[in-house]
Formats: C-alpha cells, structure tokens, sequence
C-alpha cells in the first residue's frame, strides 16, 4: 500500500501543500484517495473531495475529507465557491480524467491557487488558457514518485500516522484470480473498488 500512497504523497510534495490551506481532490480512486491521505498528514484546511460512488465518498469523509460530493448530482463548482465564500480553495488535486473535470477544477481553484493534475489524461482534457492567467494559477503536472517520497512514506508509517491505508484494501485474491479482476476493473464492473491485493502462494494477509 506504501506504493501507491507515494504517487498521493509525491502530488502534495509538488503541491507544496501548507497547512490550513483549504483542498478539493476530484476523484477519490486510489490515488485520489491516498492524496486525501497524504494531504491529511500536513494538516490542512477544509478539505472536499469528489466522486460518483457513495462508497468512496463515504471512506473518504472516514479518512479526513470534510466533505464528500456526488458530481452527478451536485454541482461541485456551486457547492465549492458557497462554502468558500466565492472565493475557491487554495490547492485543487484532480485524481480522475473525467470529461469536464479540468475545467471545473480551474474554477474552483482561488486566484494564484495550485492546481495539481495527476489523473492521465489521453485525449481531451483541455482548459481555456485565459482563466489560467486571468487568475494566475499554478498549474503543476505529476506522474508517479521519487526515492525520496517513499523513505518519506516509510516514516510516517512508522509514526502511525497512515493508519486508514489498510482500510482501502476493498479485496484480497489469489494470483490466479488475477486475469478475472482486472478485466472486471478495465470494464468498469467494480466502481467502487479501491485496491485490490493479490496474494501469492501461502503469504501472509498482512
């Protein structure tokens, strides 16, 4: 679990997440979620995050978000702008490559904000270049993790201070079972999947 919470720590490193700044991560998957995780580690603000599954908006708000939106049924950019009193959030994380979702990040990101793009996106994704400058934003990209965020991990493991990873774990199967699970994940069966964790051979559950 180390692993994927380096990819969540690295964003909030690039982030040069502060505390009490406020947060919006769209999209809580896994590494959404372990930058919920990550961002929790250095005390933020109010923090908001995204997704259309009830079942990762409700681990989320168990992990440290202050509140957990369904972008299918709510406008996050109202919702976002109301409570931050039309202002925005200081650093806005987005996890997930859903159609539209760059553009409602850049408006909800405050003036001179971050905005942290770590999903992949292959095609589309595009933002008018003038709210970027019209608002002067920052916006970083970042891909995967340095040596230095996983020796980083390691400590705040030993400090106790992830315990919510063992609780993304949404299922553990044999090896020969992996074929089956992730063309199930690539087909879009299990929404509300966070991790799965393949054992081999007679290793311990741990």
């Amino acid at each position: 679990m180390l692993e994927p919470f380096c990819v969540g720590l690295h964003a909030v490193r690039r982030a040069d997440l502060r505390m009490g700044e406020t947060v919006a991560i769209f999209g809580v998957g896994t590494i959404g979620m372990m930058t919920l995780i990550a961002a929790r580690c250095g005390g933020p603000g109010w923090t908001v995050v995204t997704d259309p599954s009830a079942a990762k908006r409700n681990l989320a708000l168990r992990c440290g978000a202050d509140v957990a939106l369904d972008p299918t049924r709510e406008d996050p950019l109202a919702t976002i702008l109301t409570a931050t009193g039309g202002m925005g959030v200081d650093v806005v994380f987005v996890a997930a490559a859903a159609p539209g979702v760059l553009e409602q990040a850049v408006k909800v990101c405050r003036r001179m904000g971050r905005l942290v793009i770590i999903a992949s996106f292959f095609t589309g994704g595009g933002v008018e270049a003038r709210f970027v400058q019209q608002r002067e934003l920052a916006v970083l990209g970042t891909s995967m993790y340095t040596g230095v965020d996983y020796r980083l991990a390691i400590r705040l493991w030993e400090q106790g201070r992830l315990d919510p990873l063992p609780s993304l774990v949404s299922e553990r199967i044999r090896l020969d079972q992996a074929p089956e699970a992730v063309a199930a994940l690539a087909a879009g069966k299990l929404p509300d999947n966070i991790k799965t964790i393949i054992r081999f051979g007679d290793e311990p559950r741990a």
